[in-house]
């Protein structure tokens, strides 16, 4: 679901935050209306999302 730019107003979006796990961009704002993305979700990455949760707690 890479977007790279904004649905709204066409303008280029910006990383919002970052997997926790992979570190690889999963959201995107835009600067010029504030519209942001869908969270992506990595199915790779939800595995070991799962364990840190279980060990945080």
């Amino acid at each position: 679901m890479k977007d790279t730019s904004c649905r709204k107003c066409g303008e280029q979006l910006y990383v919002y935050k970052k997997c926790k796990v992979c570190m690889k961009p999963n959201q995107f704002t835009c600067g010029k209306v504030g519209h942001t993305t869908d969270e992506e979700i990595h199915i790779q990455c939800i595995p070991m999302h799962m364990d840190d949760a279980i060990l945080s707690n």
